[in-house]
Formats: structure tokens, C-alpha cells, sequence
């Protein structure tokens, strides 16, 4: 990835579906300018937000607190080294944007109109790299009591 992305030159990244948080860990290790937004839906979010405290304390918005500022401006977010977010909260990034979208395993386990819909914010919000490693076939088909996506 370093001969691809220049370091540098990113400052932010936003990553969609974070698991527990450890890239998000990471990245801040690796690069301690960057600042990072993590969104998930919860309770994965509960557990990231939990997970990224403990590594960077006073350091992390967490989602509770970025829900009650409401709309979400860059001057909030460059206050933090780590932004908390639930799905939900996407629309209320105003005049954000992003150098670095990150997306590791979690695109091929959503239904394609779910993906676009996040590629409609990515698109909006992010400005310079993307990375993407997902299985080009997505996940398993749901059936029965198995988990998957209708459709792949």
C-alpha cells in the first residue's frame, strides 16, 4: 500500500465498516497525523468505539457524542484523532471531506443497493484514494438459517 498511497499527503480517512477497530488502530500507529472516521452499524460500532477509546482516550468522538453535536463539521472532526459514527450519521458530514476511503471485508457482505448507497457518500466525501479488498463475488447466498445476502 505505501508504494501506491503517499502517507504524506493523506490526513484523513474514512472507513466503513471498522469490525472492532484494530485498522483504524493501525493506521493512527503507523501514521500519528492521521485522523480517522470509523462508521458501522451497531452493535459493531459499540464495540470499535469502545476498542479505540481504550487506544486513544480523550483522543476519540465517540458516536454518542457525535449524535448529540447533530450536523458534523470539519472543524469538530479535526479536534479528534478518532470519529465515531453510526450509519445514520453519514448525512450530517457538512464541508468534510477525505483523502483515504478504506473498505476491508465488509462491502461483499451487503446487498449491492446497500454498497451503492455508501458509494454515493464516498463519492461525496472523499477526494484522493481508495481501498478496497473484498472478494469480488461477495459472501454466501442467505438460505435457510445460514447468513448471506440475496444476492451477491
Amino acid at each position: 500500500m505505501r508504494d501506491v498511497v503517499d502517507w504524506d499527503r493523506v490526513g484523513s480517512v474514512l472507513e466503513i465498516g471498522p469490525g472492532y477497530g484494530g485498522q483504524a488502530e493501525l493506521l493512527l500507529k503507523a501514521h500519528p497525523h492521521l485522523r480517522v472516521c470509523v462508521v458501522d452499524i451497531p452493535p459493531q460500532l459499540y464495540v470499535a468505539n469502545q476498542y479505540l477509546s481504550a487506544c486513544f482516550g480523550r483522543s476519540v468522538l465517540g458516536y454518542k457524542e457525535a449524535a448529540e453535536a447533530g450536523t458534523l463539521e470539519a472543524s469538530v472532526l479535526e479536534r479528534y484523532r478518532v470519529v465515531c459514527l453510526a450509519t445514520w450519521q453519514l448525512p450530517a458530514l457538512r464541508g468534510v471531506r477525505f483523502d483515504l476511503f478504506w473498505n476491508s471485508a465488509s462491502f461483499q457482505e451487503m446487498e449491492p443497493a446497500v454498497v451503492e448507497n455508501y458509494a454515493g457518500y464516498v463519492q461525496r466525501l472523499v477526494s484522493g484514494w481508495l481501498y478496497l479488498m473484498n472478494r469480488p463475488g461477495g459472501t454466501r447466498l442467505a438460505s435457510g438459517a445460514k447468513h448471506g445476502v440475496r444476492e451477491p
